[in-house]
């Protein structure tokens, strides 16, 4: 995914509204906030970051409907044409889940742990949607 192998992507998702305050900082203020905020956490040191790029989607929310899984279908098959590549979390599975399975997700992918289909994944049935988890998911 990054012309080099020495060097790794990171994907930094805020949410927020189209006009406000986030939404309207210019890109390189998101990249310099992404950056100060991966340093925070201790993932990586603000000059670290050597590069960025920003995006806006409008409406990003993942919507189910009655050709929810046809459309999610393309998109997937797509995604499996990229190598190296492993999609986690709400947008990257398109899918709804709660934050304990995105958090559970990017740590079992930090750890080389993350299994497709495993924990972190949903169930979608019909309009309900069913969550799959173990009683203790962080076990």
């Amino acid at each position: 995914m990054v012309p080099d192998p020495k060097n790794t992507s990171v994907g930094m998702e805020y949410f927020c509204n189209e006009g406000d305050g986030t939404w309207t900082m210019s890109d390189e203020e998101l990249i310099d906030l992404a950056g100060r905020e991966l340093s925070a956490l201790g993932l990586a040191k603000t000059h670290d970051v050597i590069d960025g790029l920003v995006t806006r989607q409008p409406k990003a929310y993942p919507i189910y409907d009655h050709e929810y899984e046809k459309h999610l279908e393309v998109i997937q098959d797509f995604l499996k044409t990229i190598d190296n590549l492993q999609t986690i979390g709400r947008n990257g599975m398109h899918r709804y889940n709660n934050m304990d399975h995105s958090i559970r997700q990017a740590l079992d992918l930090a750890t080389g742990e993350f299994v497709p289909g495993g924990v972190g994944s949903v169930v979608v049935e019909c309009l309900g949607f069913v969550r799959s988890l173990p009683a203790d998911p962080f076990s």
